[in-house]
């Protein structure tokens, strides 16, 4: 897992990035917390960790993100003081490999789908997302979706199965055509373990679960 650096600096950086993050950058928090760049129609591009600096904000995001999110901040940075750059670190990393799996958070291939926050489970958004700061990006129809309790069509899920094809043939099984099937998986001694999309509507359908378990991200 490769984390790239993001860099806001300048007199404005705060302010803007409070305005793009899902999550409000205070000083009783120094700012590290996680968080999300949403896209408009409040789609996750990213999550991310921000950390207040002397003068500006620090993000950590996944390296194979870094490009995408910059031009997404990048698209809103008129007329403001702030500048943004990318790097690599060389620090300890926010979230380990070990630490992404153990605590079920999704990682480069679950989050190119670009879902909505809620697809990623509760404590995703717990962790990510405020919904009593003022007005970020996506805020709309993330809050929403939340207030309405609204159930998401696509559903990130953690599994695991004897292979990725087998797996793969159960999450692909029901449901309409889209983003459904194995994401990312890891070798165990008794199988594999993935992540992966699910429609809604395998989590209540009959299949054959001798093989295959899986569940949504809680």
């Amino acid at each position: 897992m490769a984390w790239s650096l993001i860099t806001a600096r300048g007199e404005d950086a705060v302010t803007f990035l409070d305005g793009q993050l899902s999550q409000s950058l205070d000083a009783a928090t120094a700012g590290d917390v996680w968080t999300c760049v949403l896209e408009p129609d409040g789609r996750v591009l990213t999550y991310a960790r921000v950390h207040l600096v002397v003068d500006g904000c620090d993000l950590f995001v996944p390296s194979g993100l870094v490009e995408p999110t910059l031009l997404r901040l990048r698209k809103f940075l008129l007329r403001t003081r702030c500048t943004l750059e990318s790097a690599p670190i060389d620090e300890e990393p926010p979230l380990s490999e070990d630490a992404r799996w153990e605590q079920s958070w999704p990682w480069t291939a679950e989050l190119e789908l670009q879902l909505l926050p809620h697809a990623y489970g509760s404590r995703f958004v717990e962790h990510t997302v405020s919904f009593t700061k003022g007005c970020f990006t996506g805020q709309e129809i993330v809050g929403r979706m939340d207030a309405r309790g609204a159930t998401m069509p696509w559903r990130v899920v953690r599994g695991s199965g004897p292979d990725i094809a087998t797996i793969n043939e159960v999450f692909r099984s029901v449901g309409p055509e889209g983003p459904q099937g194995v994401t990312s998986s890891r070798e165990t001694d008794s199988g594999v373990e993935v992540m992966g999309v699910v429609h809604r509507t395998l989590l209540s359908a009959d299949y054959d679960a001798t093989s295959v378990i899986f569940e949504v991200l809680p």
